[in-house]
């Protein structure tokens, strides 16, 4: 890795002497995930992700749910849906369907029903109005949380562990002209283990390859978790910002308070403010993150 060549007192050293992070790119994504909206007040929640600064949500959908199209359409969940995405664009927050809320749904078995859930989020982009529309879709599958996946793994067996992920890119080159076949601008993004890439570049997980995984989604988000040091953030996402546009997933748990996480994000931003293909970062999730911002 790129990273894996400057010393860590080194990068020690920079923090000490960019204390002042205020000067990062304004434009950064600044995202949460948001899992269940519809228990929420939409007004409030906007303004509260507003007050903390948020710019996108990947907010989970559910695509059955959605008019006209999907297999239980429900009225009463789709209008709180567009009133949500209304008020969040005038805030100039986007928001990003996050769905395939399972870790089968990458399986081949299960790719049919994936790209029907994908269409009924196009179904529902083709009849809103421009400020009731998504910015992206965001899938949420991950094969490294299958059963199968860590028995293979635990075994060693990692030409199983390829099959596995070798389906989950099949998905992506599948579901990649669907989503820009409702509109080209629409961000196609992916939650991911920040360690496929590391596995790909061992030769252990070639279909973890960032670039591959690139080659179908817009954006990568790795999940970069269980840590608040600064240098292993930005160590383990590295790589895929070094091939690919990425937002940084981190983990508000990990935090001992809301300052450390603001300065860890302001950190990155400035630290590879020159890199195009880093976007920012996603706090995982909204709630947890509003409480810490609370205390």
């Amino acid at each position: 890795m790129i990273f894996k060549k400057i010393f860590y007192p080194a990068f020690a050293i920079f923090c000490l002497l960019s204390i002042n992070v205020n000067n990062a790119n304004a434009t950064s994504v600044r995202a949460t995930w948001m899992y269940n909206f519809t228990v929420l007040d939409n007004t409030s929640t906007i303004n509260k992700l507003a007050a903390l600064g948020i710019n996108r949500v990947y907010l989970g959908v559910s695509a059955k749910r959605l008019l006209p199209n999907g297999s239980h359409a429900s009225a009463a969940y789709t209008d709180k849906l567009k009133q949500f995405v209304s008020l969040a664009t005038e805030k100039n927050i986007q928001i990003h369907a996050m769905t395939l809320m399972g870790n089968t749904f990458f399986l081949s078995s299960n790719h049919a029903k994936s790209e029907n859930m994908i269409s009924w989020i196009g179904d529902y982009q083709g009849n809103a109005s421009v400020s009731e529309q998504f910015s992206g879709i965001h899938i949420d599958t991950e094969p490294h949380t299958l059963t199968e996946w860590k028995n293979a793994k635990r075994a060693g067996d990692w030409n199983a562990v390829e099959s596995l992920m070798a389906q989950y890119v099949a998905l992506l080159s599948k579901l990649e002209p669907i989503i820009h076949g409702f509109d080209t601008n629409l961000e196609f993004s992916a939650a991911i283990q920040w360690k496929y890439n590391e596995w790909a570049e061992q030769g252990l997980l070639p279909s973890g390859d960032a670039g591959l995984l690139a080659t179908y989604l817009d954006t990568l988000v790795p999940m970069v978790y269980g840590t608040d040091s600064i240098f292993k953030i930005q160590q383990r996402s590295e790589d895929e910002f070094s091939k690919a546009q990425t937002v940084v997933g981190i983990d508000v748990k990990s935090f001992a308070n809301y300052s450390d996480i603001l300065y860890v994000q302001k950190t990155l931003d400035y630290h590879n403010r020159h890199n195009k293909k880093y976007l920012g970062t996603s706090a995982h999730y909204f709630s947890t993150l509003y409480k810490k911002s609370q205390e």
